[in-house]
């Protein structure tokens, strides 16, 4: 390897390598061309990202860990962009019980996912619950604000008192 290549392994669930791969291979081929990189897939999950350039390696990285935290990878690639960032939170933060697990999520999406719809529009990110997981895409002011209230309904919030304090939070 050239001594100016720069390499990072992200693992992700094996039923999300179809998601980063795509159709005949597509959707490599487009982060592969947008990140300046190569990305060698394994069947195990395990991604290795070889790119020269370090600040795009970064991105990749991320756009990478979205897809294989259930993102969509047409979302995901708004990481491409520096103005946008990725927040992660593990559930099993707030309970070891798979059950309290699923009531959680439940929470979060919401009747037919007019929570997180509601969540989304709110703070302007895209949200997506995978695992015990809840991933956050967008530009890092309005993440942390959907971060914060998301974490509130984990907490035991009532969603209507969430939503209020978001409005609150955006004037």
């Amino acid at each position: 390897m050239n001594s100016n290549m720069h390499s990072e392994v992200v693992n992700i669930p094996k039923d999300r390598i179809a998601a980063l791969v795509g159709t005949k291979g597509r959707e490599r081929k487009t982060i592969e061309k947008q990140g300046y990189c190569k990305l060698n897939v394994s069947s195990s999950g395990s991604i290795t990202i070889k790119s020269k350039n370090l600040d795009k390696l970064l991105s990749i990285k991320l756009v990478v860990e979205a897809i294989g935290r259930g993102f969509n990878p047409e979302i995901a690639h708004l990481l491409f962009d520096e103005e946008y960032t990725l927040e992660i939170l593990d559930m099993s933060a707030y309970t070891k019980s798979r059950s309290r697990i699923n009531t959680l999520k439940s929470r979060i999406i919401g009747r037919k996912g007019a929570a997180r719809r509601n969540l989304e529009q709110l703070t302007e990110t895209a949200i997506t619950i995978y695992g015990k997981t809840v991933g956050i895409i967008g530009k890092a002011v309005d993440v942390s604000l959907a971060q914060r209230a998301v974490e509130m309904i984990l907490e035991g919030s009532k969603h209507a008192s969430v939503f209020r304090w978001i409005q609150d939070q955006r004037v």
